[in-house]
């Protein structure tokens, strides 16, 4: 985070950087996150909450939101941004509890509840918002298991795809696959004009999972935060050395080969250098 921030200090003092979007990797260990729904702050997020204001990547006010559960919302240039704590839905969670989506733990931190109030606010100014997380909702693509307890799934469902709320999520993106991939949502009724906006899932920096490092950069419209195009920047592994780096453009939204089906989607360019 603290390289991120050095990386883009323009961005950091314009106010135009998010960060808090927990990763697994995130915590003293893998996929640990204690549920505290019932305290008025867990230890864990209010620490990354004080470093997050300390450094400048948080407001205050951001800060105590996420001091309770590691979830806020922010707003840049004029886009509401929803940050989810996904962590707390995985089924590699830990510590693990008896019955992970039952009694006080069908919400933990009552994050769908808010999430459900942030798109009223949404809908109420009549400008969409994007949803932000690490751990994608759906079936992992390497393993296919779950990722999430399907119940956590399910209650996520409800309320993207509630047809009120679903035309004012702009997009949700994701992460932790280390692929980029995109996904539907499942009911078909729901793939209409005004759904909500596409799943994409980023890949990542780190080729530990024998990919090449990857990032993405999304152009959307400013008014109605919907997406526009998208590029995929690549760093081919097996091309590249220490004297020679590697990079290139791999792909674009809306853009392509011309084999989209009618109507638009994601289309693929040939990965080209860049100077």
């Amino acid at each position: 985070v603290v390289e991120l921030m050095n990386a883009f200090p323009d961005l950091l003092i314009a106010g135009r950087m998010s960060l808090g979007a927990q990763g697994n990797n995130d915590a003293p260990d893998n996929y640990w996150f204690p549920f505290t729904t019932n305290r008025s702050t867990n230890p864990w997020a209010s620490k990354l909450a004080d470093v997050f204001v300390r450094d400048g990547a948080m407001t205050p006010s951001e800060a105590s939101d996420y001091s309770y559960g590691g979830a806020f919302s922010t707003e840049i240039g004029g886009l509401q941004v929803i940050t989810l704590n996904t962590v707390i839905y995985s089924v590699k969670h830990t510590p693990k509890t008896p019955n992970p989506h039952r009694g006080d733990n069908d919400d933990p931190f009552g994050q769908f509840k808010w999430l459900r109030a942030e798109l009223e606010k949404a809908r109420a100014r009549g400008r969409p918002a994007w949803i932000v997380g690490h751990i994608p909702p759906g079936i992992e693509s390497y393993e296919y298991s779950e990722l999430w307890e399907p119940a956590y799934t399910d209650a996520y469902l409800q309320v993207v795809q509630d047809p009120l709320l679903g035309p004012f999520v702009a997009a949700q993106l994701f992460g932790h696959v280390h692929a980029c991939e995109y996904r539907l949502l499942p009911d078909p009724s729901f793939r209409t004009s005004k759904e909500a906006g596409p799943i994409l899932l980023s890949g990542a920096l780190s080729p530990i999972y024998l990919n090449n490092p990857a990032f993405r950069v999304v152009e959307y419209d400013d008014q109605t935060g919907r997406l526009l195009g998208m590029v995929v920047y690549v760093a081919p592994l097996p091309e590249a050395s220490e004297d020679a780096p590697s990079s290139c453009q791999d792909s674009n939204l809306g853009e392509g080969d011309g084999t989209e089906e009618e109507g638009g989607g994601v289309g693929a360019t040939p990965c080209q250098p860049l100077e």
